[in-house]
Protein backbone atom coordinates (compact mmCIF):
# COMPACT_ATOMS: atom_id res chain seq x y z
CA UNK A 1 0.00 0.00 0.00
CA UNK A 2 1.12 3.52 -0.75
CA UNK A 3 0.38 6.43 1.53
CA UNK A 4 -1.19 9.68 0.31
CA UNK A 5 2.19 11.37 -0.04
CA UNK A 6 3.56 8.59 -2.27
CA UNK A 7 0.43 8.64 -4.40
CA UNK A 8 0.77 12.41 -4.75
CA UNK A 9 4.35 12.00 -5.97
CA UNK A 10 3.28 9.33 -8.46
CA UNK A 11 0.52 11.56 -9.82
CA UNK A 12 2.95 14.45 -10.22
CA UNK A 13 5.42 12.19 -12.06
CA UNK A 14 2.69 10.93 -14.38
CA UNK A 15 1.52 14.47 -15.14
CA UNK A 16 5.08 15.49 -15.96
CA UNK A 17 5.52 12.43 -18.19
CA UNK A 18 2.34 13.36 -20.08
CA UNK A 19 3.54 16.96 -20.56
CA UNK A 20 6.95 15.72 -21.72
CA UNK A 21 5.40 13.39 -24.30
CA UNK A 22 3.16 16.17 -25.58
CA UNK A 23 6.11 18.57 -25.80
CA UNK A 24 8.27 15.98 -27.56
CA UNK A 25 5.54 15.56 -30.16
CA UNK A 26 5.60 19.27 -30.97
CA UNK A 27 9.31 19.04 -31.73
CA UNK A 28 8.96 16.32 -34.37
CA UNK A 29 9.61 18.05 -37.68
CA UNK A 30 11.67 17.37 -40.78
CA UNK A 31 15.38 17.93 -40.12
CA UNK A 32 15.02 17.83 -36.30
CA UNK A 33 17.08 14.90 -35.02
CA UNK A 34 16.00 12.55 -32.26
CA UNK A 35 19.14 13.63 -30.40
CA UNK A 36 17.92 17.25 -30.45
CA UNK A 37 14.50 16.18 -29.23
CA UNK A 38 16.02 14.06 -26.48
CA UNK A 39 18.17 16.97 -25.28
CA UNK A 40 15.11 19.24 -25.15
CA UNK A 41 13.08 16.58 -23.32
CA UNK A 42 15.94 15.98 -20.88
CA UNK A 43 16.15 19.71 -20.14
CA UNK A 44 12.39 19.92 -19.60
CA UNK A 45 12.50 17.07 -17.08
CA UNK A 46 15.45 18.63 -15.22
CA UNK A 47 13.85 22.09 -15.24
CA UNK A 48 10.70 20.60 -13.71
CA UNK A 49 12.74 19.22 -10.82
CA UNK A 50 12.84 15.65 -12.09
CA UNK A 51 15.55 13.37 -13.38
CA UNK A 52 15.16 10.92 -16.28
CA UNK A 53 16.23 7.98 -14.14
CA UNK A 54 15.78 5.50 -16.97
CA UNK A 55 18.83 6.73 -18.89
CA UNK A 56 20.66 3.62 -20.00
CA UNK A 57 18.00 1.29 -18.57
CA UNK A 58 17.39 -1.77 -20.70
CA UNK A 59 19.81 -0.53 -23.34
CA UNK A 60 17.94 2.70 -24.02
CA UNK A 61 20.47 5.46 -24.66
CA UNK A 62 17.97 8.28 -24.21
CA UNK A 63 15.16 9.07 -21.81
CA UNK A 64 12.88 9.91 -24.72
CA UNK A 65 13.24 6.47 -26.29
CA UNK A 66 11.95 4.79 -23.17
CA UNK A 67 9.02 7.19 -22.78
CA UNK A 68 7.96 6.81 -26.40
CA UNK A 69 8.27 3.03 -26.43
CA UNK A 70 6.45 2.74 -23.11
CA UNK A 71 3.64 4.94 -24.43
CA UNK A 72 3.40 2.86 -27.61
CA UNK A 73 3.16 -0.35 -25.60
CA UNK A 74 0.40 1.14 -23.46
CA UNK A 75 -1.65 2.05 -26.53
CA UNK A 76 -1.49 -1.37 -28.19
Amino acid sequence: MHDKESIGHMKAACKLAARVLEYAGTLVKPSVTTDEIDKAVHKMIIDAGGYPSLLGYGGFACAMEFLILTNCRMET
